[in-house]
């Protein structure tokens, strides 16, 4: 029987048979939860307009629904929403060559099937996540990366800031779907997390989380403000590549949640799941805090209530943990609930001390 990735292939490699991106073969990936990607080896090699030919593209195509829960509808309209940020980004360097740092990069875009909701885009070959590589990195090259992560990410923040981006931050404004939906994927499953476990929430507080969601209900709908514009709105390390697990050539991917929000959102979703990592890898501790704080001093100083937001997004995150797949008994899960209700704590009182003697959030607070 036939799979609704198997399907959707076919339709796919029908349609583009006549096109210049004509498919001999098409290999599903199946590492995303929002849409259908694929590795799209090309019959005729595609010139982009610079460098090589390429044989091979990646086709993704965004369905109406999740295409890891073909029940849970969703609009196909984010396909053009990240194509809108990728032909933007085209090249995608924004800092060049630092010194002992990495260049990231973007994909390109090479075209765009609106009314079919597809996608093609430069294929990176040789790659793995950083989420991935972090279990082979030295602290040295952790932190290598984080910095060069963290000045990027604040390049980004600051490059659709400008008065040039006007029109590109208008159309990404309009991404109001993909807006709610981190809404959420963030805030309702998070609160569905906590009502799981009751005895957890009671110590720290029910009327505390309470609170805190309340005033995160405005992340829905704000569009203007201060630390407020496009971001990329599901930045961590599994839509970050290496290519060949080298320290010099990082990517940055998948933008189809980008819209405009608080900028803390992007680096406390980041600062979350890494520590998430290393609670369930206790090995890894000492890499993911090198790159916790070079990823801090990378994206450079903040004003301190961002500070306390990033801390709170970071909170947040881990608790969804529990959100992301299918979780049965877990103590390790649970000690995880009471570290990130704990931050959540700390950083909605304005716990300036503790967070500064916290060794993943001290580089946010530094006088």
């Amino acid at each position: 029987m036939q799979s609704e990735y198997d399907r959707i292939g076919s339709r796919i490699q029908q349609a583009l048979s006549d096109t210049t991106f004509a498919c001999s073969s098409l290999t599903s990936l199946r590492g995303g939860t929002t849409s259908y990607a694929f590795l799209c080896d090309l019959i005729q090699p595609y010139s982009p307009g610079a460098g090589d030919p390429v044989e091979k593209a990646i086709i993704k195509h965004a369905a109406d629904h999740l295409s890891c829960s073909p029940d849970f509808s969703l609009s196909s309209s984010r396909c053009g929403f990240e194509a809108s940020m990728l032909a933007a980004l085209q090249g995608g360097t924004r800092h060049g060559h630092c010194f002992n740092h990495p260049v990231m990069s973007t994909p390109r875009l090479y075209h765009l099937n609106e009314a079919q909701s597809v996608q093609i885009i430069e294929y990176v070959p040789n790659t793995v996540t950083v989420k991935e590589a972090l279990r082979t990195l030295t602290p040295s090259q952790a932190a290598s990366i984080g910095h060069s992560i963290g000045s990027w990410l604040r390049s980004f923040h600051d490059w659709t800031s400008e008065s040039k981006q006007t029109k590109l931050r208008d159309a990404i404004a309009k991404n109001k779907d993909m807006k709610a939906l981190k809404w959420k994927v963030t805030w309702e499953q998070a609160t569905q997390v906590l009502e799981r476990f009751p005895n957890i929430l009671a110590k720290w507080g029910k009327g505390l989380w309470e609170e805190i969601k309340d005033s995160k209900k405005k992340d829905a709908t704000v569009n203007d403000g201060e630390e407020i514009g496009i971001i990329h709105g599901d930045f961590w390390t599994g839509n970050i590549l290496m290519t060949d697990y080298s320290t010099d050539q990082l990517h940055v991917i998948d933008f189809e949640l980008a819209h405009v929000s608080y900028r803390a959102i992007d680096i406390g979703q980041l600062i979350g799941d890494l520590l998430e990592m290393a609670h369930f890898n206790p090995s890894l501790a000492p890499s993911v805090i090198a790159l916790i704080n070079s990823f801090i001093a990378g994206y450079e100083k903040v004003k301190e209530d961002m500070a306390f937001q990033i801390a709170i997004y970071a909170g947040v995150h881990m608790i969804n943990w529990w959100s992301r797949g299918s979780k049965g008994e877990s103590k390790e899960g649970e000690k995880l609930l009471h570290k990130a209700l704990e931050i959540l704590a700390r950083a909605w009182r304005k716990d300036r001390v503790w967070l500064r003697e916290n060794e993943a959030f001290c580089g946010l607070f530094e006088s």
